[in-house]
Parts: structure tokens; sequence; C-alpha cells
């Protein structure tokens, strides 16, 4: 302050400049009055929250029993008892467990003690009832060659073969309709390669399929489940409201994206290049619903 007012009083001794000191003294008390009210917040701040309160991570605790003088104890990441506000590990008070179900029990197997000796002093062992473990296992797989024997029926009016369909496998398909999709979610669902799904089918299933056949495969697949897409994507577009998301897809080491578009009952995928708006533009077109997702 004892420097300002020298400033001013050299100022005023220089003619012509009594508006630059107006200014300069205008400006002062507005910093002045500035100052006052931030500490006047200040002083209102300390009162709501005393030095013995405070956030932690976006939660307020309280340090208790003289903690808020010189000789507080240091707070330990590797001590969770010294940080009131950090959160126990494991379950909290009224929370509902939430335990992995044990499987239902397929065959049960008794095995017999093999001595009646320890094993380590040799003395007589004595009965103490049973140990229960329970172990999942994979039965070995052996894949089922059916023969079916279709009986044929003959019309002598239109002069052709009758004869039931074969649900269990498409028309003219060596593979059962569980074989051909086991392959299509190999290849699709869990991203393998054409050589890796080959390989699985032989070495865990026990039927050679070759690369180009897996091909095939795919191709007879999405011709006989194309009336039921169709139907899927028209539901889609005729519903209320679709949710709709893109993440990104790779297919032999090139980058796609997988677009997914869901409603309550209904939901599709498609693999295109493009992440931008026109791909559900082209699949799902214009829309007087509402439609949701996150604008990217």
């Amino acid at each position: 302050m004892h420097y300002i007012n020298i400033m001013i009083k050299l100022l005023a001794e220089t003619p012509g400049d009594q508006d630059m000191i107006d200014k300069i003294l205008r400006a002062f008390d507005q910093l002045r009055k500035r100052l006052e009210d931030k500490n006047r917040e200040h002083e209102e701040y300390k009162k709501r929250h005393p030095a013995t309160v405070g956030i932690k991570n976006g939660k307020s605790y309280e340090i208790r029993d003289g903690a808020a003088h010189e000789n507080t104890p240091s707070i330990s990441q590797d001590d969770p008892a010294s940080m009131p506000w950090r959160r126990s590990p494991g379950a909290q008070d009224g929370h509902k467990g939430h335990f992995r179900k044990t499987p239902k029990i397929t065959e049960r197997i008794t095995i017999h003690a093999k001595g009646y000796t320890c094993p380590i002093c040799y003395s007589c062992l004595v009965r103490r009832g049973i140990r229960h473990r329970t172990v999942e296992d994979i039965p070995e797989i052996m894949p089922d060659v059916i023969e079916y024997r279709i009986e044929r029926m003959y019309c002598k009016h239109c002069r052709i073969m009758v004869e039931p369909d074969v649900t269990e496998a498409l028309p003219s398909s060596r593979l059962s309709i569980r074989a051909m999709l086991i392959i299509a979610y190999f290849r699709t669902g869990m991203r393998m390669s054409v050589e890796n799904v080959s390989r699985m089918m032989k070495e865990v299933f026990g039927i050679h399929v070759s690369e180009g056949e897996i091909q095939n495969i795919l191709s007879q697949l999405s011709n006989a489940l194309g009336d039921e897409y169709t139907r899927l994507l028209d539901s889609i577009r005729e519903s209320s409201y679709r949710h709709m998301d893109s993440t990104s897809w790779r297919i032999d080491g090139d980058n796609y994206n997988l677009w997914t578009f869901v409603t309550r009952c209904e939901a599709i995928f498609v693999i295109s290049k493009s992440n931008g708006h026109e791909v559900p533009l082209e699949i799902l077109g214009k829309h007087n619903g509402t439609d949701i997702h996150d604008r990217h």
C-alpha cells in the first residue's frame, strides 16, 4: 500500500495523467473488494469444514481422537485400518453373497482304502467316515456316425420320388446341423482361423474337415438361415426402439467392425469395413422411433 501511494503521488505531479490515476485507483479498489470477498468465503468454508473433516475418493471422512494434531500417525496404503474412508475388502454388511452353484451330480464313485496301516509309522488305521470331493470332467468325445434309412415313395401321377426330410442335417451335407453350428461358432464367435478350426475338429471331436469344406459349411448355414435373418431384420426395422453399437473386429489380420442391432426380443450382427453412421442407415433404413447409441 505504501508503494502504491508513492506511485500515485509521482503520477499526480505529472500534468495530463489524471485519467490514468483514476483508472489505477478503480482497478485497485476492485482487486481489494475481490480479495475481501475471497477471504470471507474462505472463513465461511472453514466454519463448515473443520480441520478434522476431509474428502477422499469422493467420500467424506472424519479424523477423531485428536488425530488432526501434529503427532497424527501417517497413513499407509498397506494398512487399511489407517484409512477410515477406505472400504474393507470382501462382501459388505447386508449384501447377499453370490457363490458358484455346485453342479448336479451325475455319477458317484466310492474309493476304498488301499490298506489298514499308516504309510508313515505303520500303525493300525481306524475308520473315520467318508470325505466328499466333486470333480467336473469332460467325457471322451467320439463322433456318432449315423446311417439314415429313408423310405422312398413314388407318385405315379407326378412320376417323382417322395421321401421325408432328415431334420438333423442340411440337404447334401455329410455333417449334422449341430456339427456345422460348432464350426460356425469356432470361426465367428471364437475368431479362430480356418486352419485352427480344422485342427480343432480333428483333434477334439475326431472329425476330419478340410479348410475348403469349412468355407462351404459357412455358406450353407448362411443360405439356410437367410429367411430367419431377414425376419429378424424386419422386426428390428419395425421396432419402436433399437439399441446399436459397434466394436473392432479382425478377420485374417484385417481390421473390420462388428455392428450389433438389438431390440427386446431380436438381435442381429453385421460385419462391415466402415464404422460410420451410413452402416445403420443402410441396414435399418430411416426410423420414426427411438435409436439408442453412443453417437460415435
